[in-house]
């Protein structure tokens, strides 16, 4: 009854069918179009990687987060989308911050319904050249 949804290539991947993962559809969509409204599809691919990431960490054993990485590519970012003045760039670093937080949320409950699964598709994940395996290193 695991599914993730992970953001790649700019289509949502669904490990499961589950009338669960159904109901949350409409959230993933919303979240989404509101990030991609912000930073942009390619940003918005980074922003779900690295929340991704966190709670594969969490979930998972044999991984740290990269905490290093996420603020280097936060503050870029920041830099390239968050307007000229500290107040834009503040007003923006509390929006893009929201909405990383609500990816956390929809991922951990994911990865909840069933972590051995989750972990299994984290393997897949660390096999790949990008991706969410950007944001941690392996112990």
């Amino acid at each position: 009854l695991f599914a993730l949804m992970l953001l790649a290539s700019g289509s949502a991947f669904a490990v499961d069918d589950s009338e669960v993962i159904q109901k949350l559809a409409p959230a993933w969509a919303s979240l989404e179009e509101k990030t991609v409204a912000l930073v942009g599809a390619d940003y918005q691919k980074q922003v779900v990687d690295a929340a991704f990431a966190s709670v594969a960490v969490s979930a998972c054993p044999g991984l740290e987060y990269n905490s290093a990485e996420v603020d280097k590519r936060f503050a870029k970012l920041v830099a390239e989308k968050g307007g000229k003045t500290p107040e834009e760039q503040q007003t923006f670093t509390v929006k893009a911050s929201t909405l990383y937080g609500a990816y956390l949320g929809l991922l951990i409950a994911e990865s909840h319904l069933d972590t051995p699964a989750f972990c299994k598709y984290v393997d897949k994940v660390k096999a790949g050249k990008d991706g969410p395996k950007l944001f941690w290193t392996q112990k």
